[in-house]
């Protein structure tokens, strides 16, 4: 085995017997040490396929929850890492196994002494102590990441206030924030099929009919959702017309959130620029 190795040290005092081993700390240890370096090595992927290794060399058909708990907390992640599952989205702070990275806190407001429009984004629990540590630094920028496909870079000078809510307080100041807040979507899987929905043929090979036509349904409203809407009184016939350009005007608002990138100058001038529209933020889009 390659790399770095392993090396267990046990005093002896002169003249007398060697203090015995703790066995199972050395076993513990040695085999710690041996699944980081199949990791290291590249011969295994993922504490998934360790976990696999391992049920397979002792014969069981699937691992035992008490191995995948001690193999997780080796690895330093979490049980559902090891199963090879994906870690969930809590947007509703129920799921005290998720981690702040995956739990939604609420939004934060960002107001600015310039006069240019506030920012209201959705973050996780983790962005909002990221956020906090950073106005109390020293870096000129302060970048957020919102649960609706946004990267803010702040500079940090720049900003007059910043309003925290969760559930339980939604006074976000004293400012209209426009149709900016697009709601809470963590999965960046939505928004790239919102990006490629007028060339949908280019998510063939990555997502399933179903998953595409998934997202459509969450952006447009067809007759046969408008029919229903009336029928149970939703909205009024006459309607129909203004509702579905609405819808439309919205699912616009999606797919400039995943194409364009926005400058927002001192004041009330903003620029933007899609990537679509631009072959070297696209190639560079390509490679992140």
């Amino acid at each position: 085995m390659s790399g770095t190795s392993l090396q267990v040290e046990q005093a002896q005092a002169p003249g007398k017997v060697a203090a015995q081993h703790d066995q199972p700390l050395l076993v513990a240890l040695t085999r710690a040490f041996y699944w980081q370096q199949l990791l290291d090595d590249g011969m295994v992927a993922s504490g998934s396929e360790i976990a696999q290794r391992e049920g397979q060399e002792s014969g069981a058909g699937s691992v035992p929850k008490s191995k995948i708990a001690k193999l997780a907390k080796v690895l330093g992640i979490t049980p559902r890492q090891v199963e090879g599952q994906p870690e969930p989205f809590d947007l509703v702070g129920a799921d005290q196994d998720v981690s702040d990275e995956h739990q939604y806190y609420g939004e934060l407001a960002i107001h600015f002494g310039s006069g240019s429009p506030p920012l209201l984004l959705p973050v996780s629990k983790a962005e909002r102590s990221r956020f906090f540590d950073a106005v109390q630094g020293g870096e000129a920028f302060i970048q957020v990441e919102s649960l609706d496909n946004r990267i803010v870079f702040v500079r940090r000078k720049a900003i007059a206030d910043a309003y925290f809510s969760s559930d339980d307080y939604d006074d976000y100041g004293p400012e209209n924030y426009g149709a900016q807040h697009l709601g809470s979507h963590p999965d960046e899987a939505f928004w790239k099929i919102v990006e490629h929905l007028e060339c949908p043929e280019y998510l063939d090979d990555e997502f399933s009919e179903q998953e595409i036509q998934t997202v459509i349904k969450k952006l447009y409203l067809d007759d046969a959702d408008l029919d229903e809407l009336i029928a149970n009184g939703s909205i009024k016939p006459e309607d129909r017309d203004r509702v579905k350009q609405e819808e439309a005007e919205t699912a616009e608002l999606y797919a400039s959130r995943a194409r364009d990138i926005t400058w927002q100058i001192p004041g009330h001038r903003s620029r933007y620029i899609s990537i679509s529209e631009n072959k070297e933020l696209y190639d560079l889009a390509l490679e992140m």
